[in-house]
């Protein structure tokens, strides 16, 4: 009996090990069931966060938020910092100069090597309406092309306009007195050229760009030509040379300075400075 007794206890115990093993291998086959049978789109997650956050230190949030700030989401424009302080500078000069000031900053005959007067001529003005008229143009036309390119790119045209006219006045016409911004304002204004044919596609409201840029330039040869037909280019006398030399180096410096642009900037600004 106690054989029979010890025999039967040790085929139930083997049972009992046969079942819990097989509920053991169910439970796995469950599991690895309930992996396989997860949707692609949570294992993908899974995966990147896996590869993203090794460490689990760092979120995916923050991760994304860095990748959009890398990308180029950043201010939409910048100030023209160079136009302000140029026409700072011409409005202070002009309200502090006393006479010996202007003949030392004026370009004018019988000194050739004093090389400062070449470009210090762009800060006088002859009256109030001279200087507000250029520093109001250069302004508006500049505004544009500052805020998409860079300030050194802007200030190499405008410093290449003023040495142009200068130069080109001194060599045709060595008898004349030179004063004011206006050869630097026709760089700005035909630098547009150049500027447009390298970003045209780029450019927001482009058409509207060229309509200004041809406005601009109609009425000022309008006005230059009722100038030289009605006042005979007397009380003021303008500098055509100066300002032919300003708009060709403008022209010829912008395919030579301008860049191609990544991104688009403020397109309401520089529509305010068009219309």
């Amino acid at each position: 009996m106690t054989a029979n007794k010890i025999r039967q206890k040790s085929s139930i115990d083997a049972c009992r090990k046969c079942g819990s093993r097989k509920q053991r291998s169910d439970g796995n086959r469950g599991s690895e069931e309930g992996r396989a049978s997860l949707p692609p789109e949570s294992a993908s997650s899974l995966g990147t966060e896996q590869l993203l956050l090794p460490n689990a230190l760092t979120s995916v949030s923050s991760i994304a938020s860095a990748d959009l700030v890398e990308r180029g989401h950043k201010p939409s424009w910048r100030m023209p910092w160079f136009l302000i302080i140029m026409s700072c500078v011409q409005l202070s000069v002009y309200f502090i100069a006393n006479g010996c000031l202007t003949r030392r900053l004026m370009l004018i005959p019988g000194h050739p090597y004093e090389v400062w007067r070449y470009f210090t001529y762009t800060l006088l003005h002859s009256d109030l309406m001279h200087l507000l008229l250029n520093v109001s143009l250069q302004c508006l036309i500049g505004f544009c092309l500052e805020s998409e390119q860079s300030h050194w790119q802007v200030a190499i045209i405008y410093i290449a306009g003023g040495f142009a006219g200068s130069l080109v006045t001194a060599y045709s016409q060595p008898d004349l007195s030179l004063l004011g911004a206006s050869a630097c304002v026709y760089a700005l204004l035909t630098s547009h050229v150049p500027y447009l044919v390298l970003n045209f596609r780029q450019l927001p409201y482009r058409y509207l760009r060229i309509a200004s840029l041809l406005i601009l330039c109609l009425t000022d040869v309008t006005l230059t030509a009722y100038h030289f037909l009605v006042k005979h280019n007397v009380n003021p006398r303008i500098c055509v040379e100066a300002h032919f030399a300003g708009a060709l180096s403008g022209l010829c410096f912008g395919f030579l300075v301008y860049s191609v642009i990544r991104r688009h900037y403020a397109s309401h600004c520089c529509l305010l400075c068009c219309i």
